[in-house]
């Protein structure tokens, strides 16, 4: 059980940020696109 959490954790990260305004998919280091 533990290995699949940080698995998944791992996988959230790698995912993109959407842009709260336009949903589009941002860089991590900029919140807004």
């Amino acid at each position: 059980m533990a290995g699949k959490n940080k698995e998944s954790i791992i996988n959230v990260k790698k995912m993109p940020k959407y842009c709260p305004y336009c949903g589009s998919p941002v860089k991590e280091e900029s919140k807004f696109c």
